[in-house]
């Protein structure tokens, strides 16, 4: 069995895909965090990350 990754540019896309999706985020949070308190923020993405990944979601 060989120890290389079956499809490495997929996976190099993928971690790409990440990379920006994080510097996007922070680019986003600072800017909304000067409009609105970082509790608030906080309390909406806890909010969407439970209906997302609660179990009855389709």
């Amino acid at each position: 069995m060989p120890f290389g990754a079956q499809r490495p540019l997929l996976g190099n896309f993928l971690e790409f895909f990440a990379m920006t999706s994080a510097a996007g985020y922070l680019i986003a949070v600072r800017k909304l965090s000067s409009r609105y308190d970082t509790w608030l923020l906080t309390a909406l993405q806890i909010y969407t990350g439970m209906i997302f990944f609660s179990p009855g979601y389709p």
